[in-house]
C-alpha cells in the first residue's frame, strides 16, 4: 500500500508538471500569436492602401504599434493615415498588453530554470485554509514541557520547525543566514513579550507566530519582484546579442557596434532612427 501511494504521488506529480507545461505553451504560443497577428493585420491595411510590399507595411506597423516610430519613412495615402489615426492609440494598448503577457511567460521560464538550478529558493507556504492548525501545530511543538507557556530557549530549540513553516530551509543556508533566521525570530519573541516575563501564553506565541508569516510575506513579495527584474535583466541580455548577431549577419554594410547599437535602441524603444535596416531579411 505504502509502494502504490508513493507510485500514485509520482503520477500525480507528473501530471501537474505536464499540465503545468501545457499550460506554459498555450500562453507563450497566444503571446506570440497576438503580437504577431495584430502587426500583421496592420500591415496588410497600410500595405493595401500605400501599395506596398507586405515586409515594408509590416515593419511600419510593429514600429507604430511598439512605439519605436524610426521616422525614416510613414504613411502617405490619406486611407492609411485616417486609419493610423483613428486605430493607433487602441492597437498600442493591445500590443503593450500582448507584449506583457509574453514577458511574463518568458520571465517565468526563466524563474522556473533558475529554481530548478537551484538559484532561487522555492517556498511552498501553507494553504490559507490550513494555516490557523499550521501554527497550532507549530505552537505545541514548541512548547516541550507542556506547561502552556513558550520561553525563549523554547523557542530557540525549535528556529528550524518554525523556519520550515514560514517556508525558510535554513538546513541548506550558510551559518551566517541561520544566524540571521535565529535573530529575526528571536526579536520578534522580545516583542511579544511585552511584559517582559521571558514567556509567552498561547495567545501571545500565536500573535508572534502571525506576525512573523506577515513579515515573511512581505520579504517573499519583495523577493518575487527582485527576481522578476532578474529574469527581464536575463531575458533582454540574450535578445540584445541575439538580435545584434542578426542584423550584423543580415545587414552588409553594418559593423558589429552598428548592429548592437541598432537592436538596444530597437529594444528599448527609443528609435532614433538614424539606422534602420535595409529593405530585405534585416527588416
Amino acid at each position: 500500500g505504502e509502494h502504490e501511494g508513493s507510485v500514485d504521488l509520482g503520477d500525480a506529480e507528473f501530471a501537474h508538471r505536464i499540465s503545468t507545461f501545457r499550460k506554459v505553451t498555450f500562453r507563450l504560443v497566444s503571446s506570440i500569436g497576438l503580437v504577431v497577428g495584430i502587426a500583421s493585420f496592420y500591415g496588410a491595411v497600410i500595405s493595401t492602401a500605400e501599395g506596398w510590399k507586405f515586409e515594408k507595411a509590416f515593419f511600419l506597423a510593429f514600429t507604430v504599434l511598439s512605439t519605436i516610430g524610426y521616422g525614416n519613412y510613414g504613411p502617405t495615402d490619406d486611407g492609411s493615415r485616417v486609419f493610423l489615426t483613428i486605430f493607433t492609440l487602441p492597437g498600442v494598448v493591445i500590443f503593450a498588453y500582448a507584449l506583457a503577457q509574453l514577458a511574463q511567460v518568458i520571465i517565468g521560464i526563466i524563474k522556473s530554470i533558475r529554481r530548478w538550478l537551484g538559484l532561487v529558493e522555492q517556498v511552498k507556504p501553507p494553504p490559507i485554509g490550513s494555516r490557523a492548525k499550521v501554527l497550532a501545530d507549530t505552537l505545541r511543538g514548541c512548547d516541550k514541557d507542556g506547561d502552556g507557556t513558550i520561553t525563549l530557549e523554547e523557542i530557540e530549540s525549535s528556529t528550524g520547525k518554525i523556519c520550515a513553516m514560514l517556508g525558510m530551509d535554513v538546513g541548506k543556508q550558510s551559518a551566517k543566514a541561520q544566524e540571521e533566521a535565529r535573530q529575526f525570530i528571536e526579536d520578534a519573541f522580545n516583542e511579544a513579550d511585552a511584559d517582559g516575563s521571558g514567556d509567552l501564553d498561547m495567545l501571545e506565541a500565536m500573535c508572534m507566530l502571525c506576525d512573523l508569516v506577515k513579515v515573511r510575506e512581505l520579504q517573499q513579495k519583495e523577493q518575487n519582484q527582485r527576481d522578476q527584474i532578474k529574469g527581464a535583466t536575463y531575458s533582454l541580455i540574450p535578445l540584445c546579442i541575439i538580435g545584434a548577431l542578426v542584423f550584423w549577419s543580415v545587414e552588409e554594410t553594418w559593423s558589429a557596434l552598428d548592429a548592437f547599437y541598432f537592436t538596444v535602441i530597437s529594444v528599448s524603444t527609443v528609435g532614433l532612427g538614424d539606422l534602420t535596416p535595409s529593405e530585405g531579411g534585416g527588416k
